[in-house]
């Protein structure tokens, strides 16, 4: 229990460090980007989101969670992961002229295709990280993600500030993955689990596809709101959106994808050794709860002053949209 205690802080320090460089970031760029500018990558940002979850075919958890993880097993998942990511990049670069004429912004091609580009580095760091949180190294996984999300704060608010629009956002997430990368490398492990292996395919794949449709589903359900109401509304009524939502992320996504973070990997190691689950389970639940509910009570009430501080008076419109969601 202690050893969970250690990596939830970790893991709670790491978002706490996000969540301060994203708000700033936010602010900042806010002032520095129309809505319009924001909802073109918000829709950009939810159709690659959608490849992600294809990208990533359910490996992540996979190699958190398999019981009986051998070196032929990793190279597998790590064989995949390049695949999947690098054929997905491809299909992402050819979709990006359709995508624009659909939604009649010929910019949109732009930022997909730079996006596109971050799916030729994540084989390359993902599965290290699988394998960081397999072991509950959040040490590590702290320091790897702190610098990427300051790559990608610098950058973004460095192009923003030189007049490069919507496409500081998109090349500010290649820096961050370029930076993650980099500092991934130092933790690395043993470089035979990238040399290319589909030995265990099989077993790979049944749990791949399972986790997949899942995770599309779910991504469906986040992304979807941007694809259409930029289709039906236009852009600016995205990026209000985006806004409103991105204020809810402060916990629904990231406090909870740090709780999550450790909470996987614990309840994977206490599976694997035959531990009942529901102390925990409860346990954690009651703490999310007494966490959330506050959370969102005062986002409800003080809705105005939040998003006149954070993003400043060109996004009012946000303001009901945020009571709410909340």
């Amino acid at each position: 229990m202690a050893s969970i205690r250690k990596s939830l802080v970790l893991s709670l320090a790491e978002k706490y460090f996000g969540i301060l460089i994203a708000i700033v970031g936010t602010v900042i760029l806010s002032r520095l980007l129309s809505p319009a500018q924001i909802g073109i990558y918000s829709v950009a940002a939810a159709f690659v989101g959608l490849a992600h979850i294809v990208r990533d075919f359910g490996i992540g958890s996979y190699l958190v969670q398999e019981r009986d993880l051998t070196a032929d097993r990793i190279r597998t998942a790590v064989s995949v992961t390049m695949l999947m990511a690098w054929s997905i990049a491809a299909v992402l670069a050819a979709l990006s002229g359709p995508l624009a004429a659909f939604y009649g912004k010929p910019l949109l091609r732009q930022v997909v295709l730079v996006l596109s580009l971050t799916f030729l580095l994540l084989p390359l760091n993902s599965p290290v990280l699988s394998l960081l949180r397999r072991d509950m190294n959040f040490s590590a996984l702290f320091k790897i993600n702190l610098a990427g999300n300051l790559a990608h704060f610098t950058i973004a608010i460095g192009l923003a500030w030189q007049g490069f629009g919507v496409m500081s956002l998109a090349w500010a997430s290649v820096a961050g993955m370029v930076v993650t990368l980099f500092v991934t490398l130092f933790y690395r492990p043993d470089w035979r689990f990238w040399l290319p292996s589909f030995k265990e395919v099989r077993h790979v794949a049944s749990f791949g596809f399972q986790a997949s449709v899942a995770g599309i589903v779910a991504e469906l359900g986040m992304s979807a709101k941007d694809l259409i109401i930029g289709r039906m509304l236009g852009f600016a009524p995205v990026g209000l959106f985006s806004r409103a939502q991105g204020v809810m992320f402060l916990f629904h996504r990231d406090i909870m994808d740090a709780i999550r973070g450790v909470a996987f990997p614990a309840l994977a190691a206490k599976t694997r050794v035959g531990s009942d689950l529901r102390a925990f389970y409860l346990r954690a639940m009651t703490y999310v709860t007494g966490l959330a509910w506050p959370f969102y009570a005062l986002l409800a009430l003080m809705a105005f002053p939040v998003i006149r501080i954070m993003f400043g008076d060109q996004w009012d419109a946000a303001i009901p949209l945020v009571r709410i969601l909340a």
